[in-house]
């Protein structure tokens, strides 16, 4: 990028650029915050907001793993979360949003707290509330992968690397 192109960009936009080049990381930060941000204000201001919704909106841009639990000190809900902690990366790299749904009252994507949606996600995935349920959504919105316990980062990431549009991905970068 020249110097004439560089001055040309919105300066707010500056800010994602590094010496010409794009930050793919700070793009899907400020995506994953947009996205977040739109479903609290829909929910704030009484639109009704369901698991529908949100997942529409995530739709073609990231992969979506949906944990489930009856109780955030359920043992089950605590491995898979010490489990993702532990791949941020490669998490990030793979356009990756973390739902977590714990029954009866907390939905949080990216660590973000919504509010009346258990329920939603619950039905749309057919997760009953005394459940423990790892659900892994492509990003064409199908559903690739569904347990009943912790699911390893080698297996989603295997899984994931293993799909057309994340070869394709690859291939790009």
């Amino acid at each position: 990028m020249n110097n004439d192109e560089q001055d040309s960009i919105n300066p707010d936009l500056r800010v994602c650029c590094a010496g010409g080049t794009f930050q793919r990381q700070a793009l899907l930060n400020c995506m994953r915050f947009v996205s977040f941000m739109v479903l609290i204000l829909l929910t704030a201001n009484s639109v009704a907001m369901d698991a529908n919704k949100v997942m529409q909106s995530l739709l073609h841009d990231h992969r979506v793993l949906i944990i489930f639990t009856p109780a955030a000190d359920q043992e089950h809900y605590a491995a898979q979360n010490t489990i993702l902690a532990q791949q941020p990366a490669g998490l990030d790299e793979r356009d990756m949003v973390i739902i977590r749904v714990v029954a009866p009252d907390t939905v949080t994507m990216d660590g973000e707290k919504a509010v009346n949606m258990v329920n939603s996600f619950q039905e749309r995935y057919a997760v009953k509330p005394d459940q423990f349920r790892t659900v892994l959504v492509g990003k064409d919105g199908s559903v690739k992968l569904e347990q009943s316990t912790p699911v390893t980062t080698d297996t989603l990431f295997n899984l994931i690397d293993a799909m057309p549009m994340r070869q394709y991905e690859m291939l790009k970068q």
